[in-house]
């Protein structure tokens, strides 16, 4: 060296030949192949967004299948025979699809949480990396990610990196529902990331992130170090390209954690996206948005071992009067007052006495059936508007006054003999 003084400049340029001069080259990846792996990130985070609906619309279903319930048995203790008995029908089949949503919820939410959680935590790690290896140099190239085979990436603003980043900026992604609009496949992602070296071969040459070795790489450790989630393992040789290791054999040797996602993912798909053609029909009759009556078919001992004997069908016509009756009856009960009649509904239930013949089956030959007085509904003194609202009651036009519907006069009768 000469004995004039060194400028930091001057410093560090001679610090960085040191430093690196001994490794000819460093190669970048292209900028499809980072496309590919961006891609799995985006089928990762679809997946946790996905799952997070998939919560949210089975909780939905269970809350108005129970509400159904509640009002469609409310509706039907003010009704006589056939009428009566469909709506009560109704009522128990969706009571019990209200209770299967309900196990659904309990039995797969939070594997469904973890899940979705493992799917962003996997994501996390692809597009983090995959943004900071398209960040430009000073001369506005990226320094890991190349156009072609030979040429280093400009325009980072125009590259899409769909699944990591949006916007010119390429700020990086999240979850988001508005992002599930075809099927999850982090599967089919994964095979589509190549399994071999890159294939830049020269002009691309400056990523130290992607090449491991004393004099010029990415530190020094003991072995290749694997980045974007173990989808890129770094080179070790000088001119070597980084090796990709995605592909059909490395998911089915190695594919870990995705593989694992993928399968969680899919069996929490059908546990709690599969919806049946019952509880379509269901959730069709409780939503008055919905004008189309649908048929209701009740399979041959769905409801329990022995009920129905035979299949029942309730059709259109019969489930558009149910619908007619639900809209009627929640209409006069708008907002919080419909809470509160289901509320009081439920107490009326409560306060109602098992009849004889209940008790009977329940009974053995040393027992006493005790069976109380039947606390009937008030109807008298209710005036004609509020007449049809009570539970049991109906306005007797010959009479003008309210008084208890016939089907609900006998059975308090019986009971009270």
């Amino acid at each position: 060296m000469s004995g004039k003084p060194r400028t930091a400049k001057q410093l560090f340029a001679f610090l960085s030949v040191v430093a690196y001069g001994a490794e000819a080259t460093k190669l970048a990846v292209q900028t499809t192949e980072l496309q590919t792996a961006c891609k799995l990130a985006g089928e990762l985070k679809k997946a946790a967004a996905d799952l997070a609906i998939k919560v949210s619309t089975k909780a939905a279903q269970a809350q108005q299948l129970t509400d159904l319930a509640a009002d469609i048995l409310a509706i039907a203790f003010t009704q006589d025979g056939a009428a009566s008995s469909k709506l009560k029908l109704a009522a128990e089949l969706a009571r019990q699809q209200s209770s299967k949503a309900q196990k659904a919820l309990a039995t797969n939410a939070k594997n469904a949480v973890l899940a979705a959680a493992r799917a962003g935590t996997a994501a996390g790690r692809i597009d983090d990396i995959a943004a900071a290896m398209l960040k430009a140099d000073n001369g506005g190239n990226s320094q890991c990610v190349a156009s072609s085979t030979s040429a280093l990436q400009g325009t980072i603003n125009q590259v899409n990196l769909d699944g990591c980043t949006s916007g010119s900026n390429h700020q990086l992604t999240l979850p988001d529902d508005g992002s599930v609009t075809t099927p999850v496949d982090i599967a089919g992602a994964f095979k589509g990331i190549s399994d071999t070296e890159s294939t830049t071969n020269s002009g691309a040459t400056t990523c130290n992130l992607l090449h491991k070795g004393a004099n010029g790489g990415f530190g020094q450790p003991t072995a290749a170090v694997k980045l974007l989630g173990g989808l890129l393992e770094q080179s070790t040789g000088a001119g070597t390209a980084p090796t990709w290791k995605g592909g059909a054999t490395n998911y089915a040797a190695s594919g870990e954690p995705y593989k694992t996602i993928h399968n969680d993912y899919t069996a929490l798909e059908i546990e709690l996206g599969t919806t049946s053609s019952t509880t379509i029909a269901l959730l069709a009759i409780n939503d008055a948005t919905i004008n189309k009556a649908p048929e209701l078919t009740i399979p041959k001992g769905s409801i329990n071992a022995d009920y129905p004997a035979e299949e029942i069908k309730l059709d259109t016509t019969d489930t558009a009067n149910i619908k007619a009756m639900l809209k009627q009856y929640r209409d006069a009960l708008a907002g919080p007052k419909l809470d509160k009649e289901r509320d009081t509904f439920f107490r009326k239930l409560l306060d109602l006495n098992s009849t004889a013949c209940e008790l009977g089956t329940q009974l053995t030959a040393h027992q006493d059936c005790d069976v109380t007085k039947t606390q009937t509904p008030k109807c008298d003194g209710k005036k004609q508007g509020d007449c049809g609202k009570a539970t049991g009651c109906e306005w007797n036009k010959t009479e003008r006054k309210c008084k208890l519907t016939e089907n609900i006069e006998q059975d308090a009768q019986k009971a009270n003999q």
